[in-house]
């Protein structure tokens, strides 16, 4: 006969993060009833005791405020959000909201830690909101019967699976919110090293979350993707973020994230056939991207980057109808990579 699993013993929970899950869930527990909870009722809702719950109570009123009123005469005392914080709500007509939920799956990079359960928390309320009814004729919205979340959405591509990394996750976060250092552990090509970041921002990109930052002995802003690290410890010691940085200066366009061992930038030349004019005028593959149209219909097409091993890759793709014409060592990596080709086809 089967048994049923107990259920988990109610009081402080265990983990680095654990407590964090708890207050949202007490946060979510408390704006679904406007007309307040006691504290037994919270601490069953929230699985705590009810001495956790006066501490979540106390940590929570640092975001938002909470009141405590006496609803029956010497009865228990209820716990609600004020009237006033509620008013703080931001008013979304339903397209608007589905536009919103369109990318939640760029966020599954996130799932299991703390930060996704928090931002989930955000998109399922958005998820009420645009099932609600309106009134008939709304200006500007669309109907409640539309049900676009399931034929709105973006397609963010191959995303990596962070399996048992939630805490790391959790961690970089804290790390880049309350300017931080960083002592990670990072493992790649067969190597492994313990480094000191500075982290400035973090960016999910080509289907990953990298931490970037400055990377303390390597004097490089990295961009460090979480696969490559092992462990990272968020230490008590501040750093600052310069002014002017901007996480999405490390993106290069098509060519990804700029990593710190990618070296000095080269300008690229590449001229296209008249052929694959329309395709490489319809998209622009980099920030710094210039494009010169010939007489004869060429297409010639320049920037800078120090992503060469990405770009000899977009300009094989188009086979005879693109030449590579500076720098001189991108032409030899692209003849190289066509030579070793045709010769797996050599015939004995």
């Amino acid at each position: 006969m089967a048994t049923s699993k107990s259920r988990a013993k109610a009081g402080r929970p265990t983990g680095r993060f654990t407590q964090h899950r708890k207050l949202d869930r007490l946060r979510e527990v408390l704006g679904s009833r406007a007309t307040g909870l006691t504290l037994q009722e919270l601490a069953t809702l929230v699985n705590v005791s009810e001495r956790s719950v006066r501490r979540y109570l106390h940590e929570l009123s640092r975001s938002i405020e909470v009141e405590s009123l006496e609803v029956v005469p010497g009865g228990a005392h209820v716990w609600r959000i004020k009237p006033s914080e509620r008013g703080r709500a931001v008013n979304l007509r339903r397209t608007q909201a589905y536009g919103l939920l369109a990318t939640r799956r760029v966020l599954e990079l996130l799932r299991g830690s703390a930060l996704f359960d928090e931002i989930e928390v955000a998109l399922r309320e958005i998820h009420k909101l645009a099932e609600r009814p309106v009134r008939q004729g709304s200006k500007g919205e669309v109907s409640a019967d539309a049900r676009l979340e399931g034929r709105f959405g973006y397609a963010p591509g191959p995303l990596r699976t962070y399996t048992g990394r939630g805490e790391d996750i959790d961690g970089a976060f804290l790390a880049v919110a309350e300017g931080r250092v960083l002592r990670i552990a990072r493992s790649a090509g067969g190597t492994r090293e313990l480094l000191t970041l500075h982290p400035y921002g973090l960016l999910l990109a080509e289907g990953a979350l990298h931490v970037v930052g400055h990377h303390v002995e390597g004097q490089v802003l990295e961009a460090l993707p979480l696969e490559e690290v092992e462990s990272l410890e968020v230490l008590a010691k501040p750093c600052s973020v310069p002014e002017s940085f901007d996480v999405m200066s490390v993106m290069e366009g098509r060519f990804g994230v700029r990593r710190g061992s990618d070296g000095p930038a080269s300008r690229v030349l590449v001229e296209f056939d008249p052929v694959a004019a329309d395709e490489v005028r319809a998209i622009k593959v980099h920030p710094t991207q210039k494009t010169a149209v010939a007489a004869d219909g060429r297409v010639r097409v320049t920037f800078t980057t120090a992503r060469l091993g990405r770009v000899r890759d977009w300009v094989l793709a188009f086979g005879p109808r693109a030449r590579v014409i500076e720098p001189p060592e991108l032409v030899d990596a692209v003849v190289a990579t066509l030579d070793a080709a045709r010769k797996r086809y050599d015939r004995p």
